[in-house]
């Protein structure tokens, strides 16, 4: 049966020991001041790009401006409470990740399930992801 050696040290020991350890643990600290005090990496600088919208979408960009200008204008002035935030998630089954099932004839009753019971657990908002080919025309 292994048992474990007790050693007892007294001052002169652990003074011996102290001395040992002491130019590894002054290292130790510089190290960490050395990496907190260094110099942050330089991002490069972020591209500039022309947001003008180019001529053959002039129509669409003018219509949906109107339209988000009137929404805009309907909801008047908001003054922020201490409630208001909504409790919200991700409406799961209406998400556009889902590919071809989404377009199946039984979701539109899976989506329409999950947000009663979403309602029933006290949530009052929800989100729905819309990847960016699925509303693509091409």
């Amino acid at each position: 049966m292994f048992r474990a050696a007790e050693h007892k040290f007294d001052g002169v020991a652990m003074a011996s020991v102290m001395r040992k350890l002491a130019p590894l643990v002054l290292f130790a600290v510089l190290l960490v001041g050395l990496l907190i005090l260094s110099p942050v990496a330089s991002y490069p600088v972020v591209q500039q790009y022309d947001f003008t919208v180019p001529f053959e979408y002039q129509g669409e960009y003018s219509a949906l401006q109107g339209i988000l200008g009137s929404f805009n204008a309907s909801l008047g002035t908001l003054t922020p409470s201490e409630n208001s935030f909504v409790y919200a998630t991700e409406l799961l089954p209406a998400n556009g990740n889902r590919g071809p099932a989404l377009l199946q004839p039984n979701n539109l009753n899976s989506v329409a399930a999950n947000l009663n019971a979403l309602q029933a657990m006290g949530i009052q908002g929800v989100t729905i992801a819309i990847g960016y080919p699925l509303l693509d025309p091409s």
